[in-house]
């Protein structure tokens, strides 16, 4: 399940995904970021991701994918997370798909609206 964070705005999307996101509401989260990039170019994304249950790095890397679509358009991602192990797998991540991520523990959220705005 998913909802968009009203501290977002212009560029700048932010969203929360808990427990995991379907096929559906992916493309829902496509058409909120195609929309944007029709509009700004590039966007920027805050992630807050609050696992229910077992979250393990697959599940983690699924929800995630669907910002591959735009890497070229993202111009930087904040992933907010509370595991230890989300921070090498979100490094990782922002490797291998070209976008500037960067990876808060859920005491940081105030620094990753920051970092994401600057």
């Amino acid at each position: 399940m998913y909802h968009q964070l009203k501290e977002g705005s212009g560029n700048i999307l932010g969203f929360k995904i808990v427990g995991g996101i379907t096929k559906k509401q992916k493309e829902r989260i496509c058409k909120v970021l195609e929309k944007q990039i029709s509009k700004s170019g590039k966007i920027r994304i805050v992630l807050v991701i609050e696992p229910h249950g077992k979250m393990d790095a697959e599940s983690l890397l699924f929800d995630l994918n669907f910002t591959l679509i735009y890497s070229d358009k993202i111009e930087r991602m904040a992933i907010i997370g509370n595991k230890v192990w989300e921070k090498t797998w979100i490094a990782l991540f922002g490797l291998f798909s070209h976008i500037r991520t960067h990876y808060f523990d859920r005491s940081e959220i105030k620094a990753a609206w920051k970092w994401i705005k600057s």
